[in-house]
């Protein structure tokens, strides 16, 4: 005779209703997890308790809910480095497969339980960075204009640190980003203080150098000044390797030829050179990996070409098409991307209505007498 059934534990409730509500099956929750999908089966029917802490914070952790959620103490232990590691380079595989909702709860669960280090010696200030600077990476593609005060907080924590460690990869990786966020905020004299100020210094590997030229370009084009952009982006072209390079001193740069072609297609779009824009979204998607993250990244290029080059049923068809994954998965970056579509098609709108109107009123002075 077989023993009863223990309860289902609270943990186990608890992930049985995470599952439903984010449409995950045992099988994907098991992947997420790195669990068998049996042992999702039996935590769900009470065949198995879920009841050791170490294993329930680091459920929490991993799917970045409180860890009161699944029955622990609301003041968790101290993470240890491993840990943290650990978590920070899963929040990062988030934001590569396009969960940018789910990597952004894991990255303010370690955020709202962030244990500043005791001791500044320069193993721990290099592990603090490395969280500010994953934190900010996440927070960048999933955040309003609203929140980028906050992210330009983090990047300006690992200027800090990286002036006290004396590192110039991380100083140059901190001030390109800070200037980036200066020019999403249309502040563009201060953004290309930063990213030249990046550019001076020495004894930066060639990926950095060559992503902060990148995102220099774009500075020089909001500028008008299509020389300096023109040198920035061949630059940025030489410097790119031809495959992603998605790590660097275990901090993520997502740099290479693709996303060098893929900035000219949308500066060729602003240019008004449409089909030099669909060359180089072709070379984009031949260079990039092919996971979904990137693909979005591609989708969205191709309809702000497509809406560029008045091709506006397509653009729109394909905005459209993609705007509900795009909301659900929380990746605000490619939103932004649809919001700049729209404004330009405001802009145009408002153009044409303006254009229409003076010529009509014209014509109404010289219409003839029937």
């Amino acid at each position: 005779m077989k023993p009863p059934r223990q309860p289902v534990s609270l943990a186990g409730q608890f992930l049985k209703r995470y599952r439903q509500q984010h449409h995950l099956t045992q099988e994907q929750l098991a992947a997420l997890l790195h669990v068998e999908p049996r042992t999702i089966r039996a935590y769900e029917t009470g065949e198995r308790q879920l009841s050791n802490i170490h294993e329930l914070r680091r459920i929490a952790d991993w799917l970045g809910v409180p860890p009161e959620a699944l029955g622990l103490a609301p003041q968790p232990l101290p993470r240890s480095p491993y840990e943290l590691a650990d978590l920070l380079q899963h929040a990062v595989q988030l934001i590569d497969v396009a969960e940018a909702a789910r990597a952004r709860a894991v990255i303010e669960q370690v955020l709202s339980t962030l244990s500043l280090p005791e001791q500044h010696d320069p193993s721990s200030l290099q592990m603090l960075a490395r969280t500010y600077y994953v934190a900010a990476f996440v927070l960048l593609r999933t955040t309003t204009t609203r929140e980028w005060e906050r992210v330009l907080e983090l990047y300006q924590q690992v200027e800090a640190i990286a002036r006290q460690l004396q590192e110039p990869t991380l100083l140059h990786l901190a001030l390109t980003y800070q200037g980036d966020i200066e020019r999403r905020r249309g502040r563009l004299v201060q953004a290309a203080q930063y990213l030249e100020a990046a550019q001076t210094l020495p004894n930066v590997p060639d990926p950095v150098r060559g992503n902060g030229l990148q995102l220099l370009a774009r500075v020089y084009l909001r500028r008008q000044d299509l020389q300096a952009f023109d040198s920035a982006m061949k630059q940025a072209e030489a410097l790119a390797p031809a495959q992603l390079t998605q790590t660097l001193f275990d901090l993520p740069l997502r740099y290479s030829r693709g996303t060098v072609y893929e900035e000219y297609a949308r500066s060729c779009a602003d240019l008004g050179q449409s089909q030099l824009a669909f060359h180089y979204l072709d070379l984009a998607q031949h260079s990039l990996p092919a996971t979904r993250f990137w693909e979005l990244m591609l989708l969205t290029a191709r309809i702000i070409v497509l809406v560029k080059a008045h091709e506006f049923d397509a653009g729109t068809s394909l905005a459209l098409d993609l705007l509900p994954e795009l909301k659900q998965k929380g990746l605000q970056r490619f939103l932004d991307r649809l919001h700049f579509v729209q404004r330009y098609l405001d802009q145009l709108q408002q153009q044409a209505g303006r254009a229409s109107r003076s010529l009509a009123d014209a014509l109404a002075e010289s219409a003839p007498d029937y």
